[in-house]
């Protein structure tokens, strides 16, 4: 699919998206090695995982994070965050936080931080 966008169009879209994924059960060694590569990497690279990016860990190249699964630590979620917020001084990076909110069918967009949901 990377390759389809880039032909459409090339300034928009990178020619390739590089992938990986880790989970608590990893041993340390696979976790080094993807870390990395993901570190490593220009261009658009995503990394998911499970318990595994969580405090003492350090990767500049973040610049985005999606919060996708409940988190009932605040803990939890200011290290998450933290990933995408940090830069070298002066480097004036911009840090994308997903945030998805589950509206039930009765709830409205705008009333969204005050809903039941959230």
């Amino acid at each position: 699919m990377a390759q389809k966008l880039h032909a459409a169009d090339p300034k928009v879209h990178p020619r390739e998206v590089w992938s990986g994924w880790l989970h608590g059960e990893h041993e340390g060694e696979h976790r080094g090695s993807v870390i990395h590569e993901f570190g490593s990497r220009a261009g658009l690279s995503i990394l998911s995982n499970c318990k595994v990016l969580g405090e003492g860990v350090d990767i500049c190249a973040v610049d985005s994070v999606a919060l996708l699964d409940p988190k009932g630590s605040a803990v939890d979620i200011v290290q998450a965050i933290g990933r995408a917020l940090r830069q070298k001084p002066d480097e004036g990076k911009l840090a994308t936080l997903v945030v998805p909110v589950f509206l039930g069918p009765d709830e409205k967009p705008t009333d969204m931080m005050t809903a039941a949901s959230y």
